[in-house]
């Protein structure tokens, strides 16, 4: 499309001006070396060019500095370029040609640009680029597979809360239309970008060819864990999903490293349960390089256990007889949930394990186990007040912690759902624990803040202020965690 948008001799060299051509608006603008026309609102936010400062053949925009050559509309100070059209000069007209790209052309430029945003970070130019590839055809799934090739190659830590987020992100997307799926996937390439920023590629060993499918292999692959071989460990598992090792083999192989320990806080059980997810969304044509991504979470990550404030517990579950009753059978009827609950919101480990010991002997089985972690984490939430974390003698302890035996007992709901057995009624055991030791910290004499009006629940819940989740949830809290699960 062109139009004639101006006389020539109207326009003094240093002068621009604001035209149309069709619906689309441009800063038309007369420098020493002619006539040139940019798209009139700036990449970063919009603001119009044409209010900007032209100085030779730089224009800055006057709203956050960033700076154009005009010629062809390159980015001399900011993140992204804004987009130039041809400009002829017939007699005295001025005319400018704008050619509408192609969605191809569209696609293969913004994901240029996006992977530039990745590197650097630019969390406007991932938004803006993340948004032109959904208009021209990409799917969330497109994006943020891109996302994950440029990032994944450079993960210092492996698995980490960022693909974690990104498998949240693919849901949430999938639950939406249009530009409001921009949010997470924006939210997802964001978080990826942060976690690896400046990060040097991180070499892989080659995978090992033939590798073991068989119960030989994950053998091999969990004793490679333990002693740290983080190589050997990858080319296996690497190896051994190019060769085709099952999804449900894969749950096995990687399950069971997160099992043996209370690994990185609960964390380790949790990215296991999201890679699963994530790779339910993209395909489990890149298992490979995702899972790969967990082998190196499960080398690095600190074994909780073999810390100082876990011996208590760990000596009472060991004189348990915890072998045994896991395998207790489960009745339907069992009524000392309640009597559970009020043990974990305790402080007390030893108590713990014996009440959870109880409750298997009584027909609680695993999940009943769990329900009970998740009920006394929901009562934590709800008793919890954020003035609290900045009591002189908590340290290290929040919202966030609480939050975390949620999501940690989810976890492990997971994990003994795809794979029952003794490793994951031990990892139903490390969710008991995390959800006890926040207790020590409700012990604490808390003096409240200056100026902040102390409110009872029952007050709170007769002023409207809980949602009607929190008040179904005091009501029948097994029921409101059941769905909560789903």
């Amino acid at each position: 499309m062109q139009s004639v948008v101006a006389q020539a001799s109207e326009m003094a060299v240093g002068s621009m001006k604001m035209v149309k051509v069709g619906d689309r608006r441009l800063v038309l603008l007369h420098t020493s070396t002619g006539f040139h026309a940019l798209d009139n609102a700036c990449p970063h936010e919009g603001y119009g060019l044409v209010q900007g400062g032209l100085d030779g053949e730089l224009l800055t925009c006057e709203w956050h500095n960033w700076k154009f050559d005009v010629s062809n509309g390159a980015c001399v100070l900011g993140e992204e370029a804004v987009t130039s059209h041809a400009v002829s000069v017939v007699d005295n007209d001025v005319i400018v040609t704008v050619h509408e790209p192609s969605p191809a052309a569209i696609r293969a430029s913004a994901a240029t640009s996006l992977d530039r945003g990745i590197d650097a970070q630019y969390n406007g130019q991932i938004a803006r680029d993340s948004l032109r590839l959904l208009h021209a055809g990409a799917t969330p799934v497109d994006v943020l597979l891109q996302a994950i090739a440029r990032i994944a190659p450079r993960t210092e830590e492996g698995f980490t809360h960022a693909l974690a987020m990104t498998a949240d992100c693919l849901a949430a997307a999938a639950e939406m239309s249009g530009d409001d799926q921009l949010t997470p996937v924006a939210q997802a390439v964001a978080g990826m970008a942060e976690s690896e920023l400046r990060r040097p590629v991180r070499p892989r060993p080659v995978p090992l060819s033939g590798a073991s499918v068989n119960d030989e292999g994950r053998a091999q692959y969990r004793s490679h864990v333990e002693a740290e071989r983080e190589s050997q460990a990858d080319a296996l598992l690497t190896g051994a999903l190019l060769s085709g090792l099952s999804r449900q083999d894969a749950i096995r192989w990687t399950l069971r490293p997160v099992c043996d320990h209370h690994l990185a806080f609960g964390h380790g059980a949790i990215y296991v349960q999201k890679a699963f997810e994530l790779l339910d969304h993209v395909g489990w044509a890149h298992a490979a390089d995702l899972l790969a991504q967990l082998t190196t979470m499960h080398v690095y990550s600190t074994r909780e256990d073999k810390l100082p404030y876990m011996r208590s517990f760990l000596k009472a579950v060991a004189g348990s007889s915890f072998d045994s009753k896991w395998q207790r059978p489960v009745d339907d009827s069992w009524a000392g949930r309640q009597r559970l609950v009020e043990v974990l919101l305790g402080a007390d480990q030893v108590a713990a394990v014996g009440a959870a010991m109880d409750a298997l002997d009584e027909g609680a089985g695993i999940v009943g186990i769990l329900d009970s972690v998740s009920i006394a984490a929901g009562q934590r939430m709800l008793r919890h007040d954020l003035s609290f974390e900045q009591h002189p003698d908590v340290s290290g302890y929040g919202w966030l912690d609480i939050t975390h035996s949620l999501t940690y007992a989810n976890a492990a709901r997971w994990a003994w759902t795809a794979d029952p057995g003794e490793h994951t009624a031990r990892l139903a055991m490390y969710t008991v624990f995390h959800v006890v030791d926040g207790g020590r910290y409700a012990t604490i004499d808390e003096t409240p803040a200056v100026g902040r009006a102390e409110i009872s629940l029952d007050e709170a819940m007769a002023t409207g202020a809980p949602s009607a989740a929190v008040a179904a949830a005091l009501a029948e809290p097994g029921a409101a965690v059941a769905d909560a699960l789903v």
